[in-house]
C-alpha cells in the first residue's frame, strides 16, 4: 500500500493565489487576492474535516484580509481609508 493522506495536497487545476486564510472549528476561508474575477472579494469555503468544497462568498467591498471571530467574518479594508467590517454569519 501508499502513505496514508496526511492532509491537504495542492490542486494542479487552481488558478488564483489566497491573500488571507482563516479558519473555525468546521471549515477554511480563502481570500482570493488580483488575480481573481472579483479581487479581494471572493472567498471560498472548504471543510477542515475533509477539504471538501462548501461554496463562496462574495464581499460587497475588496478587503486584504480575513478572520473569523465566534459568529462573524472580521475583514480589513484599506481603501479608501483603513476600516474594520464584520459580518455576522
Amino acid at each position: 500500500g501508499g502513505k496514508p493522506d496526511r492532509g491537504f495536497r495542492p490542486d494542479p487545476a487552481a488558478k488564483y493565489t489566497a491573500l488571507s486564510v482563516t479558519s473555525d472549528s468546521e471549515r477554511l476561508l480563502l481570500l482570493y487576492g488580483e488575480a481573481a474575477p472579483f479581487p479581494r472579494r471572493t472567498i471560498d469555503t472548504y471543510a477542515l474535516l475533509d477539504g471538501h468544497y462548501l461554496g463562496s462568498y462574495l464581499l460587497p467591498s475588496p478587503v486584504v484580509a480575513i478572520r473569523v471571530s465566534g459568529h462573524s467574518l472580521v475583514a480589513l479594508a484599506l481603501d479608501p481609508a483603513p476600516e474594520i467590517l464584520v459580518w455576522k454569519w
